[in-house]
């Protein structure tokens, strides 16, 4: 009897804009790219399983290259409501990936990069386990009862943004920890931390925060 393909865990999300070096690439189950993040891909030297979006910002050899050697293409019409990004986010929750590392969406549009990082936060990627690697820094979600657990090199930054009102806000392994805090929407309180143990735990109760760590090495 044919055996079942595995369900991929780990996913690598190549979005359009510009990228940083990579020192290292994570092990993955699938890649997919949006747009023009194929040919981000393609510099890396990463082969794409899926290329989703209206191709609008694709290089034509790059698509070329997508057509002919067997990746799967989901074409949208340009006039849709939801980014290529967000479609990739969706392929990768429908694929049943429960980790994705982001690369690529730097530089460029201002209104772009600020929708993609608002964007990882949403309540419906709550089940995915999302990194964006941009060189020397790395952003990351955290929703409540779902701890984030790093190991960022000591003297990292390590800053913790709120989005919307949150409470129950807690950081260890920091200079100044946080201990069931509340932190509302504009404080700063939570900026330019550092990282001075070899983990660090990040966690909350009520609504939703953007962690940035910053000066660590490449991921």
């Amino acid at each position: 009897m044919e055996q079942p393909a595995p369900i991929p865990t780990r996913s690598l999300l190549f979005a359009g804009g510009n990228i940083s070096d990579i020192a290292a690439i994570p092990d993955h189950d699938i890649v997919i790219a949006a747009d023009s993040g194929y040919d981000l891909a393609r510099q890396k030297g990463i082969d794409v399983d899926v290329l989703i979006g209206d191709l609008d910002s694709i290089s034509a050899e790059g698509l070329t290259h997508a057509e002919t050697t067997g990746v799967h293409i989901h074409r949208f019409d340009i006039d849709k409501d939801a980014t290529d990004f967000e479609l990739a986010l969706v392929a990768a929750q429908d694929l049943g990936v429960t980790s994705v590392d982001i690369y690529g969406g730097e530089g460029g549009s201002l209104g772009h990069f600020i929708g993609i990082t608002t964007g990882i936060t949403a309540q419906r990627w709550r089940h995915l386990a999302i990194e964006w690697h941009m060189g020397t820094r790395s952003l990351y979600p955290v929703h409540p009862k779902q701890p984030l657990r790093l190991d960022a090199p000591q003297g990292s930054s390590l800053t913790i943004i709120p989005i919307g009102d949150t409470r129950g806000v807690s950081a260890t392994g920091v200079r100044w920890p946080l201990v069931d805090e509340q932190l509302p929407r504009g404080t700063s309180r939570g900026l330019s931390n550092v990282v001075v143990e070899t983990t660090q735990t990040i966690c909350l109760d009520q609504g939703t925060l953007l962690v940035i760590v910053e000066g660590q090495d490449p991921q």
